[in-house]
């Protein structure tokens, strides 16, 4: 079961960017609405295991329609269960069947999908769909690891050990993420995070030419869905500041000043030699003292 044009995934490490992305491409009125991550290749398959066993999908698909990932979709829970054992064979097969469902119900000729460490499954999900387009949002490690430690998402007390973990975790998702997908040709796209706050146009011309779809700054600021209604430093509220720009550039460099040296010089030890790869400016890597670590 699939949509009649090719499905996009938006992946890569969280924190990057990829919901800012994602409802770009929402705000184009091209794609279905559906303003969740699914969770089904990594967090659903983790938690239930394989769903051609039976005993496994009735605990998946008893937990799935009470799940917010269900609710948000706005589907008939009666008809979608109908349907559903029909797709049960795997997680890729469900994900397909659950996506252009929501399509199906909405009218829509396209689905797009928004699950950031779905980066680790792209060559899974090629050869499912293998018309699908990639786009691999690509931020600043060292912003990245500011803010999941803000977040508290690294459950380490040292502050320079979650660094470090925050750092290779980036490093590793990036790294994975470029593996996979450049295999993929021209169905795989790097947008870089910095590069669509400070030159907006250009970044969304080529994401319309690879999506095949129209956005523009004007298809912006008339459609705002998801992470472009939030008040946020990414998104500004008010479209005259910073000469007319919509997307606030206070956001690219904010963890220069939310991140120690001693954390900037870490980071720029762990993930420098892919920061410089990608193109990124790196500092001193030489301040930090290990053996407090």
């Amino acid at each position: 079961m699939t949509a009649l044009k090719s499905p996009v995934f938006v992946v890569g490490c969280a924190r990057s960017g990829t919901s800012l992305v994602y409802s770009i491409l929402l705000a184009s009125n091209e794609f279905a609405h559906y303003e969740a991550e699914t969770l089904l290749l990594r967090t659903c398959a983790d938690k239930y295991g394989k769903l051609n066993r039976e005993r496994n999908y009735n605990k998946f698909i008893q937990g799935w329609v009470q799940s917010k990932q269900f609710i948000r979709s706005g589907l008939n829970q009666d008809r979608f269960l109908l349907n559903a054992p029909n797709h049960s064979s795997n997680y890729l097969d469900f994900l397909d069947f659950f996506m252009t469902s929501i399509a199906i119900d909405q009218g829509k000729f396209r689905w797009a999908e928004n699950t950031p460490n779905h980066i680790l499954e792209i060559t899974n999900i090629a050869k499912h769909f293998p018309d699908a387009r990639f786009i691999h949002v690509i931020r600043d490690g060292r912003a990245v690891a500011s803010s999941l430690d803000k977040l508290n998402w690294i459950s380490l007390k040292h502050p320079a050990l979650r660094m470090i973990s925050a750092g290779i975790h980036w490093k590793t998702q990036v790294k994975q993420g470029r593996k996979q997908g450049k295999k993929l040709d021209r169905n795989y796209m790097e947008l870089f995070y910095e590069e669509l706050i400070e030159n907006p146009e250009k970044v969304l011309q080529e994401l319309s030419v690879f999506t095949g779809t129209t956005i523009n700054l004007q298809i912006l600021e008339n459609n705002r869905y998801s992470s472009l209604k939030k008040n946020n430093s990414v998104y500004s509220d008010n479209i005259k500041s910073e000469k007319n720009r919509i997307f606030s550039s206070s956001a690219v460099d904010k963890w220069k000043t939310s991140l120690s040296s001693e954390d900037q010089a870490i980071l720029n030890t762990v993930t420098g030699d892919l920061l410089e790869e990608l193109g990124f400016h790196v500092g001193s890597k030489t301040s930090v003292n290990w053996s407090t670590v």
